[in-house]
């Protein structure tokens, strides 16, 4: 009797040890998905911090190459009437916030953009915001239909240049300017700035709102 007692004892912590290590085998093989899942995170997200630094330092370098004593020269553009401005002549001495973008520019991004600018006229008040883009006449008149009520819309001519080395890439950018026509800040949208464009939002704001003559 105490024979068989043992035997069933022995086969239950047989078969205890069986499903235990079951058990710890499942969790093993969970754990070293997760961990190679966080792993393959991990390296995608340094791609993409690796990108996002690579883009930075980017911005860095237009501003050492654009900005200093540079004068913009005085562009010439249209509105949705045909009437000719001069650049000089759509800023004044406070500064404004310049929205430049091209007729190839990713039209998602672009949407993006205006979306916020919207937002952010409504913070800092009409007039304080220009877009100048190089749109066909339809695409313009579209452009001027949906959003002049939040910030003045101008159409530069094809290949028109405000001198900028960005320019030669036809990436969209923005710029802080007045009438000294010295851009203070340049900011192209990329991929990875975008992630950034938050922030710039806030400092182009206050430089707007703080140096308001």
């Amino acid at each position: 009797m105490i024979k068989k007692v043992s035997i069933i004892i022995l086969a239950i912590t047989c078969i205890s040890l069986v499903v235990l290590l079951i058990i710890q085998r499942n969790k093993y093989t969970e754990t070293v998905d997760k961990y190679t899942e966080a792993v393959d995170k991990l390296l995608n997200k340094d791609k993409n911090i690796n990108n996002s630094i690579n883009d930075i330092t980017r911005v860095f370098s237009i501003q050492v190459n654009s900005i200093g004593n540079k004068i913009l020269p005085d562009l010439i553009l249209t509105d949705i009437n045909h009437v000719q401005y001069n650049i000089s002549q759509v800023f004044d001495e406070n500064y404004k916030l310049c929205f430049r973008f091209y007729e190839n520019s990713c039209s998602a991004c672009i949407d993006r953009q205006l979306l916020d600018l919207e937002i952010l006229s409504n913070k800092i008040g009409n007039g304080k915001i220009v877009v100048i883009c190089d749109y066909n006449e339809d695409k313009f008149k579209w452009l001027v239909y949906k959003y002049n009520s939040k910030f003045k819309c101008y159409r530069s001519m094809s290949n028109s240049s405000l001198g900028l080395n960005i320019e030669k890439e036809h990436i969209p950018y923005y710029f802080i300017s007045n009438n000294n026509f010295k851009p203070l800040f340049i900011f192209p949208i990329t991929d990875n700035t975008n992630n950034f464009v938050q922030s710039f939002y806030e400092g182009a704001m206050n430089v707007i709102i703080e140096h308001k003559k």
